[in-house]
Protein backbone atom coordinates (compact mmCIF):
# COMPACT_ATOMS: atom_id res chain seq x y z
CA UNK A 1 0.00 0.00 0.00
CA UNK A 2 1.24 3.48 -0.84
CA UNK A 3 2.27 5.69 2.09
CA UNK A 4 0.73 9.16 2.14
CA UNK A 5 2.99 12.10 2.89
CA UNK A 6 1.30 15.11 4.47
CA UNK A 7 3.13 18.33 3.65
CA UNK A 8 2.49 21.46 5.65
CA UNK A 9 1.80 24.46 3.47
CA UNK A 10 2.61 26.88 6.25
CA UNK A 11 6.02 28.23 7.26
CA UNK A 12 6.20 29.56 10.80
CA UNK A 13 8.80 32.28 11.38
CA UNK A 14 9.82 34.28 14.44
CA UNK A 15 9.44 37.95 13.61
CA UNK A 16 11.22 40.26 16.09
CA UNK A 17 7.90 41.91 17.01
CA UNK A 18 4.33 42.35 15.85
CA UNK A 19 5.24 45.87 14.75
CA UNK A 20 7.99 44.49 12.51
CA UNK A 21 5.53 41.98 11.06
CA UNK A 22 3.06 44.78 10.26
CA UNK A 23 5.83 46.78 8.57
CA UNK A 24 6.80 43.76 6.48
CA UNK A 25 3.17 43.24 5.48
CA UNK A 26 3.02 46.82 4.17
CA UNK A 27 6.39 46.75 2.40
CA UNK A 28 7.07 43.82 0.06
CA UNK A 29 10.78 44.71 -0.11
CA UNK A 30 11.15 44.49 3.66
CA UNK A 31 9.25 41.19 3.69
CA UNK A 32 11.48 39.76 0.95
CA UNK A 33 14.60 40.88 2.82
CA UNK A 34 13.34 39.29 6.06
CA UNK A 35 12.52 35.99 4.31
CA UNK A 36 15.89 35.93 2.56
CA UNK A 37 17.71 36.58 5.83
CA UNK A 38 15.71 33.90 7.66
CA UNK A 39 16.34 31.41 4.85
CA UNK A 40 20.09 32.04 4.95
CA UNK A 41 20.16 31.56 8.75
CA UNK A 42 17.60 28.75 9.12
CA UNK A 43 17.19 26.84 5.83
CA UNK A 44 15.70 23.85 7.68
CA UNK A 45 12.51 25.87 8.31
CA UNK A 46 11.81 26.16 4.60
CA UNK A 47 10.96 23.69 1.82
CA UNK A 48 13.89 22.48 -0.30
CA UNK A 49 12.59 24.32 -3.36
CA UNK A 50 13.10 27.67 -1.59
CA UNK A 51 16.71 27.66 -2.84
CA UNK A 52 15.37 28.13 -6.39
CA UNK A 53 13.60 31.35 -5.39
CA UNK A 54 10.08 32.54 -4.66
CA UNK A 55 7.61 35.21 -5.57
CA UNK A 56 4.81 36.79 -3.64
CA UNK A 57 1.51 35.10 -4.39
CA UNK A 58 -1.27 36.73 -2.35
CA UNK A 59 -2.59 37.43 1.12
CA UNK A 60 -4.85 35.23 3.19
CA UNK A 61 -8.37 36.57 3.71
CA UNK A 62 -8.86 38.69 6.81
CA UNK A 63 -9.27 36.53 9.90
CA UNK A 64 -12.58 36.74 11.74
CA UNK A 65 -10.98 35.09 14.76
CA UNK A 66 -8.16 37.61 15.08
CA UNK A 67 -9.81 40.89 14.09
CA UNK A 68 -8.62 41.27 10.53
CA UNK A 69 -5.21 39.60 10.86
CA UNK A 70 -3.68 38.56 7.53
CA UNK A 71 -0.78 36.46 6.35
CA UNK A 72 1.21 36.63 3.15
CA UNK A 73 1.56 33.71 0.75
CA UNK A 74 4.61 32.95 -1.35
CA UNK A 75 4.87 30.76 -4.43
CA UNK A 76 7.96 28.66 -5.03
CA UNK A 77 9.43 27.91 -8.43
CA UNK A 78 7.73 24.47 -8.45
CA UNK A 79 4.29 26.11 -8.13
CA UNK A 80 3.63 25.23 -4.48
CA UNK A 81 2.12 28.04 -2.41
CA UNK A 82 2.99 28.49 1.29
CA UNK A 83 1.60 30.78 3.97
CA UNK A 84 4.06 32.65 6.17
CA UNK A 85 2.72 32.53 9.74
CA UNK A 86 4.39 34.60 12.45
CA UNK A 87 5.26 32.66 15.60
CA UNK A 88 3.24 35.05 17.77
CA UNK A 89 0.09 33.45 16.31
CA UNK A 90 -1.04 29.91 17.07
CA UNK A 91 -1.84 27.56 14.18
CA UNK A 92 -5.25 28.17 12.59
CA UNK A 93 -5.12 31.63 14.22
CA UNK A 94 -6.99 30.36 17.29
CA UNK A 95 -5.17 32.88 19.51
CA UNK A 96 -1.93 34.72 20.08
CA UNK A 97 0.86 32.53 21.43
CA UNK A 98 1.46 34.67 24.51
CA UNK A 99 -2.23 34.31 25.48
CA UNK A 100 -2.00 30.51 25.30
CA UNK A 101 1.40 29.94 26.89
CA UNK A 102 0.41 29.50 30.53
CA UNK A 103 -2.71 27.43 29.83
CA UNK A 104 -0.86 25.05 27.52
CA UNK A 105 1.89 24.69 30.12
CA UNK A 106 -0.75 23.61 32.65
CA UNK A 107 -2.11 21.08 30.14
CA UNK A 108 1.28 19.41 30.26
CA UNK A 109 0.67 18.70 33.97
CA UNK A 110 -2.81 17.28 33.46
CA UNK A 111 -4.94 20.25 34.49
CA UNK A 112 -8.50 19.62 33.33
CA UNK A 113 -10.06 21.55 30.48
CA UNK A 114 -12.79 22.70 32.86
CA UNK A 115 -10.19 24.27 35.15
CA UNK A 116 -8.53 25.99 32.19
CA UNK A 117 -11.91 27.34 31.09
CA UNK A 118 -12.58 28.65 34.59
CA UNK A 119 -9.22 30.43 34.85
CA UNK A 120 -8.50 31.49 31.26
CA UNK A 121 -11.94 31.67 29.65
CA UNK A 122 -13.16 30.27 26.32
CA UNK A 123 -14.72 26.80 26.74
CA UNK A 124 -13.58 23.24 27.37
CA UNK A 125 -13.62 22.33 23.67
CA UNK A 126 -11.37 25.29 22.84
CA UNK A 127 -8.69 23.95 25.19
CA UNK A 128 -9.18 20.40 23.99
CA UNK A 129 -8.53 21.48 20.38
CA UNK A 130 -5.59 23.71 21.37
Amino acid sequence: MEELLVVSKCICLAFPSEKHYEQCMKDAGAFRQFLTTMYSQYPELFPRQMSQGFKFHSFTPFSRKQEGFRMRRIELSDGNVYQIRPSFMMPYLIARSDEMEKALYLCKWGVSFGALTYVFGHNDMFWYRA
